[in-house]
């Protein structure tokens, strides 16, 4: 008789955590697809009908969705930024200019190496834990457990902190 409940209880369990899931497939899914239709839009679907959320309006934009809006974007994006900080008591100034793929590849780089980095070293570790057992193997073996199963809240600042090093 126990053995009929539990078996109930993992498929409630398993067909709740299936409906979550497809439920948070298709919400991920809607904004996906609300993004690029927005970037279809013209000007005029935004300043004159304040079609935020709708279906482009092709009567707005010469009967077509507007794909030249990537081609606008990937020409004229430009990303200027300035930081200002004190070295003793001179003002420095630091001006950058970025555009499109500049932004790109400092995206890609920060992400494959920091990921490369982040599954090289702990494999590394592990095997040398495993490989040459002593006397601290088991106190490294709970701190990786321990670092792995933190929350990873905060952890971004620390790993730019390390690549940018």
């Amino acid at each position: 008789m126990k053995k009929k409940q539990t078996k109930i209880f993992d498929i409630t369990l398993i067909s709740i955590i299936a409906v979550i899931l497809v439920a948070y497939s298709i919400v991920m899914i809607a904004l996906l697809a609300w993004g690029l239709l927005t970037s279809l839009k013209s000007n005029m679907d935004f300043s004159t009908l304040g079609n935020v959320l709708g279906w482009p309006d092709k009567h707005l934009s010469d009967n077509e969705l507007k794909f030249n809006n990537y081609k606008v974007i990937w020409e004229n994006f430009e990303f200027d930024k300035s930081v200002s900080f004190y070295s003793g008591d001179t003002l420095v100034r630091h001006f950058t200019k970025n555009n499109f793929i500049g932004i790109l590849s400092n995206t890609l780089l920060y992400s494959i190496v920091g990921s490369m980095i982040q599954a090289f070293v702990p494999a590394v570790m592990g095997y040398l834990v495993v490989k040459y057992p002593g006397k601290v193997s088991s106190f490294i073996i709970a701190m990786m457990l321990f670092v792995m199963t933190m929350p990873i809240i905060g952890n971004s600042s620390t790993t730019l902190r390390l690549l940018r090093t």
